[in-house]
């Protein structure tokens, strides 16, 4: 199992009841992509686990999960990718 990173980018999904707001997480190593619904770490954490099962080279990969920061102050300037905590 080899530890690979992934990135993750908020998006607007679409839901049984319209637009959601959610997560595409992306392999580094390969480029697939999963969209997960919950724009939380635990949404990113799921992205990883998505991304293992559905790994298209047939890899079960350990996926370190980094994207946007969900804490962030909107007054704050807005940085384009910052590092989650790790997820799993």
């Amino acid at each position: 199992m080899a530890r690979v990173t992934a990135d993750a980018v908020e998006a607007e999904l679409e839901g049984d009841h319209g637009v959601v707001d959610g997560l595409e997480v992306t392999c580094a190593k390969c480029g697939h992509t999963v969209e997960v619904y919950g724009a939380t770490q635990q949404s990113a954490k799921r992205g990883g686990v998505m991304l293992s099962e559905e790994c298209p080279r047939g890899e079960r990969n350990f996926y370190v999960v980094y994207g946007v920061d969900l804490d962030r102050d909107e007054e704050e300037p807005d940085d384009d990718v910052v590092r989650f905590d790790r997820v799993f």
